[in-house]
This record gives C-alpha cells, structure tokens and sequence, in this order.
C-alpha cells in the first residue's frame, strides 16, 4: 500500500470551494442576522414546560445546504485526487 502524501509545511490545503459571490453574500447576511439564544436558560425554574423546549432544532437555510453540498462535492474530489497518487 502506497503512502499517504503529506500535508504541506502549514498543516492544511486551501481549496476553492468555488461558490456563485450570490451564494457567499447570501452567507453572509444569514451570519449577519443570527442571534444567539442559549435553550438552556429557557429550562427550569418558572419557565420550564412539560415540552421542555431546549428540544428546538432550527431549520437548516438554503445557503447553508447549498454550502454543505459544495463541501461534500470538494470532500469527495480531494479523496479522489489523494487515491489516484
């Protein structure tokens, strides 16, 4: 079995995920807009319910699915790369 090439000296790969500059703006806005809300503090005390809300899951938005697409994409092709070495 033939080895694994290295890393470079810097200890990481840059690699264009090469995402649309609407999908990068879109990203960012989302960014932008977000607030964090601990669910811990919601539970307990005077505020605890029986659904016990810390259970609240965001949806995931379109640009951060069309993100995680891209990196599996990139994912796949530099395993592909490594192997065919």
């Amino acid at each position: 079995m033939a080895p694994k090439p290295t890393l470079p000296a810097c200890g990481y790969i840059v690699a264009d995920l090469g995402l649309p500059v609407a999908m990068v703006d879109e990203l960012l806005s989302e960014a932008k807009a977000r607030t964090y809300v601990p669910v811990f503090k919601m539970v307990g005390g005077d505020d605890d319910d029986g659904l016990c809300q810390q259970s609240r899951i965001s949806r995931r938005s379109a640009a951060i699915a069309n993100l995680r697409n891209a990196i599996l994409v990139m994912k796949k092709n530099l395993a592909r790369i490594i192997l065919t070495k």
